[in-house]
């Protein structure tokens, strides 16, 4: 649920609310337990309207994060043309770079692999795109 069904939710529960207050108890009591029961109906829905919201909020927040985290991961690597790689290790040993496909879509950061076949062909296990004559450096 959105914000505006919290604020509708909340502006039908004072409209009536608004009625209860006009209305003679002693003359409509049944209309008063009524008014009451749908008061009390509204509230509970925006109840669970404002948890489903704050779960939303919270689910965001921890997106927003993952992302922050992202862009400075990203900052570390080494770029080479269009593709990003790891920094070089110790042995010097020469490296496929990290999956374009799964960086553009900011769902991590998967290094390729060697597939059988033509020399620089390689794919990656996460999002299983092939790529064909990748540089390694």
């Amino acid at each position: 649920m959105d914000v505006s069904a919290v604020i509708s939710g909340i502006s039908t529960s004072l409209t009536i609310v608004k009625t209860i207050k006009d209305i003679d108890k002693n003359f409509d009591a049944a209309q008063y337990k009524l008014q009451i029961a749908e008061l009390i109906g509204n509230l509970a829905e925006t109840k669970i309207a404002m948890v489903e919201l704050a779960d939303t909020l919270a689910a965001q927040e921890v997106e927003i994060d993952r992302l922050k985290q992202f862009a400075v991961d990203i900052d570390k690597l080494r770029k080479y043309g269009d593709n990003f790689y790891p920094n070089p290790n110790e042995q010097g040993l020469r490296q496929f770079p990290y999956c374009p496909h799964c960086i553009d879509k900011k769902s991590g950061f998967f290094q390729l692999h060697r597939d059988d076949g033509p020399r620089g062909n390689c794919s990656c296990r996460n999002c299983k795109s092939k790529f064909i004559a990748m540089n390694m450096i």
